[in-house]
């Protein structure tokens, strides 16, 4: 079984595997968390244009109304980085974007043709427009393997038995810390929107 992000957590009887499917232009896979980084550095390493982060979490209830329901959600974005500004991002404030459970997070490159993104569950989402395949031998290097009959950790939830999703805490400091220090580094709410 993978060992799951720090705020994640899925039914004992669910064993995830690392493994992965294709459809059309991306690859959906399961990844065991003390391999997230590495796939995201080597994923970066890849490209050959300019990047930008993205992260996804939920609006801070403290930016909203009491009449408003909190059921929102901000996307963040931080345009114009490097590979070396990638991994110094990962480096300083990668334990807390990898492990939190609700956040999601990723880099594409400018011409929104390339795109790696960590999503709940230990689920990593690779986009190309161009050629999904070059991304194969990087998996391999990884030990992960395709297969026909993926199951994520969605698959196994039931109503009464379903996933839990928690902000992770490192040193008094939240992904709601990360994005007012990564604030100063130019990052900017995108968009909010409604679940």
């Amino acid at each position: 079984m993978i060992q799951m992000k720090k705020g994640s957590f899925i039914p004992n009887n669910v064993e995830l595997k690392e493994e992965y499917k294709i459809d059309n232009d991306t690859i959906i896979l399961n990844i065991d968390v003390n391999k997230i980084e590495k796939l995201l550095q080597s994923f970066v390493e890849m490209q050959k244009e300019e990047l930008f982060l993205f992260i996804e979490i939920p609006t801070n209830i403290k930016e909203i109304s009491n009449e408003e329901n909190n059921n929102y959600k901000d996307i963040y974005y931080l345009d114009g980085i490097s590979v070396d500004g990638i991994k110094e991002i990962l480096k300083q404030y990668g334990d807390i974007l990898i492990n939190d459970g609700l956040c999601e997070f990723g880099f594409g490159v400018r011409s929104f043709t390339e795109e790696i993104m960590c999503l709940k569950y230990n689920m990593i989402r690779i986009y190309s427009k161009e050629n999904i395949y070059k991304y194969i031998d990087l998996l391999n290097k990884f030990n992960i393997c395709e297969s026909i009959n993926y199951k994520s950790a969605w698959d196994y939830f039931k109503e009464e038995n379903p996933g839990i999703s928690k902000i992770y805490i490192r040193d008094k400091q939240t992904i709601y810390d990360v994005i007012e220090i990564l604030k100063s580094w130019g990052l900017y709410l995108g968009e909010r929107k409604n679940n």
